[in-house]
């Protein structure tokens, strides 16, 4: 809008100055340089244009170019063939944002249903021209690199006046991110969203994604916009909760307005592979490339929300425990010009978990069945389990919280132990607490991200030195002995006392009686 401006002054002084016959100083026609810069400030030397040069400036004298003049006259509305009154209603769209950008849309549209090669005033293939001849100029991006955003630029009017000139392209960038939904640690009746945290098994993990639209030229078609979030083995789709779409609108404090609810087979289809661990949500309705294009000039973006379940049925074999997460991924591919289609990074969200092993022994290290326990979190009761014939339970349903291990019943012949009392903690690394919003995770795919992020579980209490983390795998243990609990051991006197008892007074009874028995029979005599 500002090169506009210029261009309406500088022609209004020429119209003055040929009004009144003032000879100029210009000898000859001047050149100078165009650049091309993103929002920061960068050259976009990745990216193509193609300058057309609409009105031309030469020794003080301004006209429009012959070739163009029906389309600019088409897109101003105007009748009038005189250069002046095209110029003039081309200086009056100056504070006319909608209209200016309307009008330079209408001119592209007319100069590409030319042969757009043959009429091109210059070309560049480094975000620079050189040696622009003085005038006013459309300027086309072509072709977007790696870079320069994703989808092309709208055309730029630009006037060229001085030797050089520099110009910030509006790019647009499409990324996609994803996060976990949990309750506020501090607050528990507000939600906050990370990137990774901590569940037990059989649990419901909330998600949601946020993508960016490109802003997309008005005449784009056939455009590609795909989302597609892969879940890792140990986590199921929650069949419960459907897969919701949404057009919303992200204020810059976070909060979120819904614009449009959109529908399955309407606005989008879903598609499933990977036996069902993965789905791609393809924006391919009847009028997607128009909404396409107005959301993304809105600077809306589209949301996925669904829900999963932690080692739900069969995934259970297939969950990582202790340091090792459950990631779950998403990428989005879309349209970045006419002509090439782009895919972002995964981004990547991780959920942990984790379970005790309690191993019961008596003081020879005998492995002993039939200890029952319950594991209690926060209060509530977690699970029952019971020792098999190798002396083992394992509780699977651990993640961060404060327990207490009782147990209900010991193997025959021996006391219950005492209860053990814990709390579990889980890091990202260093003091990163889980959840957090600070693990950022920049590997791709879910494989590579099981391997490298990793959890660092803590236990604290009054019995940590019951509760063993271990150093491989992160897993919690416990062995639970009768020197730890006072637990009697196997082959201990315990029920070897009372038989011996029992037996010294069986036979005690029998001798008194049979002494009293004789006594009765010398007396009868």
């Amino acid at each position: 809008m500002r090169l506009l401006k210029r261009f309406c002054a500088i022609f209004l002084s020429v119209m003055l100055v040929m009004s009144l016959g003032i000879v100029t100083a210009f000898a000859a026609a001047k050149t100078g340089s165009l650049t091309l810069k993103d929002s920061h400030g960068n050259v976009m030397s990745n990216s193509t244009f193609d300058a057309y040069q609409i009105i031309s400036w030469n020794s003080g004298n301004m006209a429009v170019n012959g070739t163009f003049k029906g389309i600019i006259k088409n897109a101003l509305g105007i009748t009038s063939s005189d250069d002046a009154d095209i110029m003039r209603a081309i200086g009056n769209l100056r504070d006319k944002g909608t209209a200016a950008a309307k009008f330079a849309a209408d001119v592209k549209a007319g100069i590409l249903s030319m042969n757009p090669k043959a009429v091109t005033t210059a070309q560049s293939k480094d975000g620079k021209f050189s040696s622009l001849p003085y005038g006013y100029y459309l300027i086309v991006q072509t072709s977007v690199g790696e870079a320069d955003g994703t989808a092309l630029s709208d055309p730029i009017l630009v006037f060229i006046d001085k030797a050089e000139t520099e110009v910030k392209v509006k790019v647009s960038a499409a990324n996609i991110e994803k996060k976990i939904e949990v309750p506020d640690p501090a607050d528990s009746k507000n939600k906050i969203y990370v990137d990774s945290n901590t569940a037990a098994v059989g649990d419901k993990v909330n998600y949601r994604s946020l993508s960016t639209i490109p802003v997309y030229p008005d005449d784009a078609t056939n455009i590609t916009y795909k989302i597609t979030d892969t879940l890792s083995a140990g986590l199921v789709f929650d069949a419960d909760t459907p897969i919701n779409v949404d057009v919303v609108d992200v204020a810059k404090d976070g909060s979120i307005t819904v614009v449009k609810n959109l529908k399955e087979a309407t606005d989008y289809t879903i598609s499933y592979k990977d036996n069902g661990q993965t789905f791609v949500i393809s924006m391919n309705g009847a009028n997607s490339d128009s909404n396409l294009i107005a959301w993304g000039k809105e600077g809306y973006r589209i949301r996925v929300t669904y829900s999963a379940i932690l080692g739900k049925g069969a995934a259970l074999a297939n969950v990582n425990f202790g340091s090792t997460g459950n990631p779950n991924s998403v990428k989005l591919e879309y349209t970045a010009n006419l002509s090439n289609i782009r895919e972002t990074d995964y981004d990547t969200v991780i959920t942990y978990t984790n379970k005790l092993v309690i191993v019961k022994t008596d003081t020879l290290g005998n492995r002993l069945k039939g200890a029952v326990f319950e594991l209690y979190r926060n209060g509530v009761k977690v699970d029952t389990q019971t020792t098999g014939d190798d002396g083992i339970a394992v509780f699977d349903k651990i993640q961060q919280g404060h327990y207490v291990l009782t147990e209900v019943k010991a193997p025959a012949g021996y006391n219950k132990m005492n209860d053990i009392v814990f709390d579990v903690e889980a890091y990202n690394s260093g003091s990163l607490r889980i959840p957090n919003t600070k693990f950022e995770i920049v590997k791709h795919g879910n494989a590579e991200v099981a391997a490298s992020y990793k959890a660092i579980w803590v236990v604290k209490g009054e019995c940590t030195n019951a509760i063993i983390v271990d150093n491989c795998n992160g897993t919690l243990t416990t062995t639970i002995k009768n020197s730890s609990f006072k637990l009697p051991g196997s082959g201990g006197m315990g029920t070897t006392l009372f038989t011996v008892l029992g037996v010294m007074l069986i036979s005690a009874a029998g001798t008194m009686f049979v002494v009293y028995s004789r006594k009765r029979k010398s007396a009868a005599r």
